[in-house]
């Protein structure tokens, strides 16, 4: 019954390669990363999931609530501040 978190990129992305540098190895992104169901999609083997999300760009992160509704997403590279900032928005408790 947790949300879910769809990180979509590709292996080309280099916005996506700074995001997993930068942002997800943070104490503060690992934090808010547990309380959701984390899922990486590469968007060049999975075009059926990109195409269902409607994802466009990359990187993109799409939060889902526990049916499957979307919450939130986040279209590009943030820093980890900004995108700990946006992910909190998809959760109940703000």
């Amino acid at each position: 019954n947790k949300p879910m978190l769809i990180d979509f990129g590709a292996t080309w992305c280099g916005w996506c390669k700074k995001l997993e540098k930068e942002v997800f190895p943070t104490s503060d992104f690992i934090s808010v990363a547990q309380k959701f169901v984390c899922i990486k999609v590469d968007a060049d083997a999975r075009p059926d999931l990109t195409k269902k999300y409607r994802v466009n760009g990359y990187p993109t992160a799409v939060m889902l609530d526990s049916s499957g509704r979307e919450l939130h997403r986040i279209v590009g590279y943030k820093p980890a501040a900004d995108y700990v900032a946006e992910l909190r928005k998809a959760l109940p408790s703000g």
